[in-house]
């Protein structure tokens, strides 16, 4: 489990997430650090929790020395693996930071509620770059902060989208920002596991496991041959990295049986159009294995 937040203001390292099993009596502390890509957007701290136990309930406070800490969240961490586990998964995707109000309520009520108890954004968060360059951050900030509602308490997984990529042109955005295309602003607000997922691709592409379920996301958008968006743009390595990943996956179906992935753009479709499939340039012969 991750806990990520933002500050506008730099703060002294670490950052600090204090938690435990009962609320306000914490007994376990992580430290972990901050990143930016340009301070006038903030900075990005991500701490990762160890020694949990599964399906347990933990209190939270996140925070740093100069800062103060948060007020208290909390979350349930993951079920066993076991073939008989059971759990729900919210999958949306193209949601964007304005004019998803039902969507919102729907996600909120249904994670507070326990109606699921994980949610997977197949793509296109803000669309930030939907709009003039000097906007870009400012809707990115009302896209997080719409979800503050139900994201402390649940996990929230991601995989990129064409419209995640950055501004509108590269030109710079905000009066002076640098660029923040090639997927800056997604990957500095997210800590998906790549590194736990032995994934040269970052918040790009990642698995995980939740329950009885594999978790693959891939990245429809780089690091594959004809990708719109770069095919080297993190090396490259996505489709050995997935093989190798599917073949990990496939040794260990007994205990968790189920395969699923998330990408943004579908593997076939019968729709012809722009970049529609991606059946034709790449991606074949793991779905073959």
């Amino acid at each position: 489990m991750v806990v990520s937040w933002r500050t506008m203001a730099g703060t002294a390292p670490p950052s600090i997430v204090h938690y435990g099993t009962e609320s306000k009596n914490y007994t376990l502390t992580q430290t972990g650090n901050s990143t930016t890509y340009n301070a006038t957007v903030g900075y990005f701290h991500d701490v990762v929790l160890c020694d949990l136990e599964y399906d347990t309930k933990y209190f939270y406070v996140c925070g740093g020395d100069d800062t103060g800490m948060s007020a208290e969240f909390f979350f349930t961490t993951p079920p066993l693996p076991d073939p008989d586990a059971k759990f729900t998964v919210a999958v949306f995707g193209d949601m964007g930071a304005y004019h998803n109000n039902d969507t919102l309520l729907s996600l909120s009520s249904g994670a507070l509620s326990g109606v699921f108890q994980i949610t997977m954004h197949a793509g296109d968060m803000s669309y930030a770059g939907d709009y003039p360059d000097e906007q870009f951050e400012d809707v990115y900030y009302d896209y997080f902060e719409a979800l503050e509602s139900w994201t402390p308490y649940i996990p929230y997984m991601a995989a990129p989208g064409n419209n995640d990529r950055g501004c509108k042109s590269d030109s710079k955005c905000k009066g002076g920002l640098p660029s923040t295309n090639n997927f800056v602003a997604y990957s500095q607000r997210l800590r998906m596991p790549s590194e736990e997922s032995g994934s040269p691709g970052g918040d790009l592409y990642y698995s995980f496991d939740y329950g009885n379920v594999h978790f693959v996301v891939i990245s429809t958008e780089t690091d594959f041959p004809e990708a719109q968006f770069g095919k080297n743009l993190t090396g490259g390595r996505q489709r050995e990295w997935l093989i190798q990943d599917l073949a990990r996956a496939n040794e260990n179906r007994r205990q968790v049986p189920w395969i699923i992935v998330t990408a943004h753009r579908p593997i076939y479709t019968s729709i012809r159009g722009y970049n529609t499939s991606l059946h034709p340039i790449g991606f074949e012969k793991p779905n073959q294995q």
